[in-house]
């Protein structure tokens, strides 16, 4: 459509200025009204071909820069609505997730009590996806819950209402250690449930954080989120 549509405009000017030479017989008869005859005739029809034929290039100039800035503008509109859709999506995220000082995040984690909260989901077939409704996990010295949405796939029978990684955990193994590249690697093995068997979350240093799920019996699955208080 791009490359037809100042085609046609260029063809329109064509046309139009085309329209203006007419026939040469209508031509010559004209010509015999005015008295005009042989020489006299072809030189004022020759004339009028080289009118016509510089009026056509007019037209197709015209034609090829309206197309262009038609195009132009189509171009810019598009950019425009792109940059406006981008801006919506950074507004609408969750005012919650604000970066931390170091020493804020430091205390969550030696402390062994505070909420990830999930904001966007990796499965490991399939494009990531945006979690907009409130999924979590929550860290006490006592126990570990987590409410956090599942795709991927499966390889036994999930329960109707099991579909999600959904458990809470009083008994478990809870090691923290720096990271390779600064923040915390926090290995969680719960062993009091039937299919999750380890959690692995790294946290950065202004509290932003990536959870790995491992089961027995489905795929793993990765969450990017945020560390927060715990209330």
């Amino acid at each position: 459509m791009l490359i037809v549509l100042p085609c046609k405009i260029v063809q329109d000017g064509l046309l139009f200025r085309a329209e203006r030479l007419g026939k040469p017989e209508k031509m010559w008869q004209e010509g015999r009204e005015r008295g005009q005859w042989g020489w006299e005739w072809f030189i004022d029809f020759l004339g009028k071909k080289t009118e016509a034929f510089f009026n056509v290039l007019e037209g197709a100039e015209s034609g090829f820069w309206y197309g262009f800035w038609t195009l132009r503008g189509m171009k810019i509109l598009t950019r425009i609505t792109a940059l406006l859709l981008l801006f919506a999506c950074v507004a609408s995220l969750p005012a919650r997730a604000q970066s931390k000082d170091e020493a804020t995040v430091k205390r969550l984690v030696d402390s062994r009590r505070f909420i990830f909260v999930a904001q966007t989901m990796f499965p490991m077939a399939g494009p990531s996806r945006n979690i907009t409704s409130d999924y979590d996990m929550q860290i006490t010295p006592d126990s570990v819950t987590t409410y956090l949405p599942y795709f991927g796939r499966a390889y036994a029978p999930i329960l109707p209402g099991e579909g999600g990684i959904n458990f809470t955990s009083s008994k478990f193994s809870y090691e923290t250690r720096p990271g390779k590249k600064g923040g915390w690697d926090i290995e969680i093995q719960p062993r009091d449930t039937k299919d999750v068997r380890q959690l692995n979350l790294h946290v950065n240093k202004n509290g932003y954080a990536t959870l790995q799920v491992t089961s027995g019996n489905r795929q793993a699955i990765s969450y990017y989120g945020y560390l927060d208080e715990k209330r």
